[in-house]
Parts: C-alpha cells; sequence; structure tokens
C-alpha cells in the first residue's frame, strides 16, 4: 500500500524533518530503507542515514560495551559485527519508529478494507436496487401489454358480435323480403289466374250473346225477307257490340 492514503490523525503523529527549508516526513520501510516523503509525495532517491543521538551511543556503549571495541579493531569478524552492530543502532534509532508506523499500516489497511468493504456493499446495494427497478419495470411493461392485449380481445370479440349482429339481421331481411316476394308472386298470379277467368267468362258471354243474335237473324231472313232498315240496324248494332268488347 502506498503511504500517499494516509488519514489525518496518521500524519499528526510523523516527526517532521526540515530539508532545504521545507517539512519533510522520513517513511521507513520493512527493508531497513528511510525515504523522504515531502508533502503528499515519496522520493525512493533520497536515502537518509541518520546518525543516533549521544544518549543513544551512550545506551549502546553500556549495554554491549564489546561491539565498539570490536568494530574498531576489525578481525575475520570484523564485517558481520559491523554489520550487527548497525543493525542494533538502527533497532535502537527507528525501533519505536517502526512499531508506529506498523500499527499506522495496520489502522490504514483496516480503514481501506473497511472502505472497500463499504463500497462493495454499497454497490450491491445500488445494483439491487436497480434490479428491483428493472424488474418492476419489466412487470410494469408486462401488465401494461396484457391489459393492452386483453382490450384488443374485448374489442374484437365486440366487433364479431357486431358482425354476427348485422350477418342475423341481414338474412332475416332477405327472408323477409324472400317470404314478401313469394306473397307478393303469389297474389299476382291469384290475381292473373282470377282475371284471365274472367275475361275467359266474359268473352264466352259475349260469343254466347253473339251466336244467339246471329241464329235468331239467320232464322228470321229464312222466315222472310227482312227490312233493309232493319238489317241495316242490326249489323250497325253487332259492330258497336264488337267494337265495344275489344275496347
Amino acid at each position: 500500500m502506498g503511504t500517499g492514503a494516509m488519514s489525518e490523525p496518521d500524519k499528526k503523529d510523523e516527526s517532521p524533518l526540515y530539508l532545504n527549508r521545507k517539512a519533510a516526513t522520513i517513511v521507513v520501510r520493512e527493508n531497513g530503507k528511510a525515504y523522504i516523503r515531502d508533502g503528499g509525495d515519496m522520493s525512493e532517491t533520497q536515502e537518509v542515514k541518520r546518525m543516533p543521538d549521544m544518549s543513544d551511543i551512550s545506551k549502546i556503549s553500556g549495554t554491549d560495551s564489546g561491539v565498539k571495541s570490536q568494530a574498531l579493531g576489525a578481525g575475520t569478524n570484523g564485517a558481520k559485527d559491523g554489520a550487527g552492530n548497525i543493525d542494533k543502532i538502527r533497532d535502537l534509532i527507528f525501533g519505536n519508529q517502526m512499531t508506529d508506523y506498523e500499527k499506522r499500516f495496520s489502522r490504514l489497511e483496516e480503514r481501506m478494507f473497511k472502505e472497500m468493504t463499504d463500497s462493495k456493499s454499497e454497490s450491491k446495494k445500488n445494483i439491487e436496487s436497480l434490479e428491483k427497478y428493472v424488474s418492476k419495470e419489466i412487470e410494469m411493461l408486462k401488465d401494461r401489454l396484457v391489459q393492452e392485449q386483453n382490450a384488443r380481445n374485448d374489442t374484437f370479440k365486440e366487433l364479431s358480435r357486431q358482425m354476427k349482429d348485422i350477418n342475423r339481421s341481414f338474412e332475416k331481411k332477405l327472408d323477409n323480403l324472400s317470404e314478401q316476394f313469394n306473397e307478393n308472386a303469389t297474389d299476382l298470379r291469384q290475381q292473373i289466374s282470377d282475371l284471365s277467368q274472367s275475361l275467359k267468362n266474359e268473352i264466352y258471354r259475349r260469343y254466347e250473346e253473339m251466336s244467339y243474335t246471329i241464329e235468331q237473324t239467320a232464322q228470321e231472313l229464312k222466315a222472310g225477307k227482312v227490312d233493309r232498315s232493319a238489317l241495316s240496324d242490326m249489323l250497325s248494332e253487332m259492330a258497336i257490340r264488337i267494337s265495344s268488347d275489344r275496347t
């Protein structure tokens, strides 16, 4: 984890060094190297080797007086002893600070983990909320489509019913017209038949009358001479009857 994400309380605990008249902070890594962090950025190119205070050196001399003599009188084990002394000096100088840094890193890690967990939880809630919203919208659209489909089905059923009613009414009217036409045709045929029979009877009656008149005239002619004027009148009367029968 980078050191740029430290909180404000963590920044207050750091001991600033004044390099080039700017506030700087020494950050110690686990490999034992110290780096200067100027402001919010860390420069790994500047390695700091801080010399111990006199009090620390006296403590080192008091606790282990043989270390200094062995370091000055170098022998075959001088390099190893020097490295061990440097480690001890580093532990004495930076031991408390390393513990403090470890605590800070631990708190920072916990805070970042908590923020990641909270962010994950919030994202999950947002996704669930979005899924619920989308599902609700889909259900509303489905309900609307079902309602529209039902309305169209009802409209189609109503139109079908109206068409059936119109067809039944039309068929009924056709049946009535056909029945009325048949009745009218029957009446007309009956009237024609009655008129034809009446004409036949009238013609027959006139024929009988004319036959009777002609027969009577013929008998009169046989019996004697008939007056020309009387014969003329009789023929005129027959002509008038025939003419009236034609009209």
